[in-house]
């Protein structure tokens, strides 16, 4: 397999479930969705939206290796912010093999 189709396949990935709150009737529960996304994303965008979104990426080991070198953040505090909120959100942080 070339190279190109090697990186296609991995930029596939895993699928990550995405977790719904919904209600007793089977709508969806806003109010619950809202209550762990709304944190993550107000922590998100004050870090820099962009890198906060990569950093979760990487953390969740679904960052291609091909790319990990256009994304080295010499800012450590700045990961460790991101990896704490999202595992006092959202639980802890189990990577993935790609």
């Amino acid at each position: 397999m070339d190279r190109y189709a090697q990186v296609v396949e991995r930029l596939k990935g895993p699928v990550v479930p995405i977790n719904i709150c919904f209600t007793a009737t089977g709508g969806i529960d806003y109010p619950a969705q809202r209550r762990y996304e709304d944190p993550w994303l107000k922590r998100a965008t004050e870090l820099n939206w962009l890198f906060s979104i990569k950093t979760a990426i990487q953390l969740h080991g679904l960052f291609p290796e091909e790319y990990l070198g256009a994304f080295q953040s010499p800012d450590q505090a700045k990961r460790d912010e991101v990896h704490q909120c999202l595992e006092r959100v959202f639980g802890p942080i189990e990577p993935m093999e790609l």
